[in-house]
């Protein structure tokens, strides 16, 4: 929130969608309190501005509500320490709005981070331990979301900002339709043939 400008702030809402796991772990346990902890403190700091309030969404979500999440996101922010593939990424960028381009933020640790082509359409943290980096990546979110639709209300400036962004989209788009699951599933087996054989 820190990122944005006190009228900007009320024009967007984090929202945190979650499904618990391993909730008996000691280290969860601490997490989910700090985490509601800052999140009191950022809701306190603000207050009087005016802004939404985050929301935090962790349980079981049913799929139409997380789909409309998916097609109401500006910016996209998956940032794990280490971890699977992350699909959601993908999936986010599927449900988004032809109009509505969405800009996509992943850290190298994700599984989707080490996809050449995600990564070369998405905003890249190096190192998801860094806030410094974090923020940064965050600012350059909101300013393409923020001039493609002033080009979507103007048609007139920032052309190159849009097409740049809707262009991320498209590339995404493209790549996960062609690299399906039928192709995974083909690859999977075709390398783990090489491998036996190895």
């Amino acid at each position: 929130l820190e990122t944005l400008e006190p009228e900007e702030r009320k024009k967007y809402v984090t929202v945190m969608v979650a499904a618990p796991s391993r909730q008996e772990l000691p280290e969860y346990q601490w997490f989910a309190t700090s985490l509601n902890s800052n999140i009191r403190k950022v809701n306190e700091k603000y207050k009087e501005d005016d802004y939404k309030q985050p929301i935090m969404n962790i349980g079981a979500i049913p799929y139409k509500d997380v789909v409309a999440y998916m097609k109401a996101a500006d910016v996209v922010f998956v940032n794990p320490c280490s971890d699977g593939m992350n699909l959601a990424a993908k999936e986010v960028i599927m449900k988004a709005e032809e109009d509505k381009p969405c800009a996509l933020i992943i850290t190298r640790n994700a599984g989707i981070g080490q996809d050449p082509v995600i990564a070369a359409n998405a905003l890249l943290i190096d190192n998801p331990f860094d806030k410094k980096e974090s923020v940064k990546k965050l600012i350059e979110a909101f300013e393409e979301v923020k001039k493609s639709r002033q080009e979507a209300n103007n048609k007139v400036d920032n052309e190159e900002i849009i097409t740049g962004l809707k262009a991320k989209n498209n590339n995404i788009l493209e790549h996960v339709r062609e690299n399906d699951i039928n192709r995974w599933t083909l690859n999977f087996l075709t390398d783990l043939k090489k491998h036996k054989a190895n």
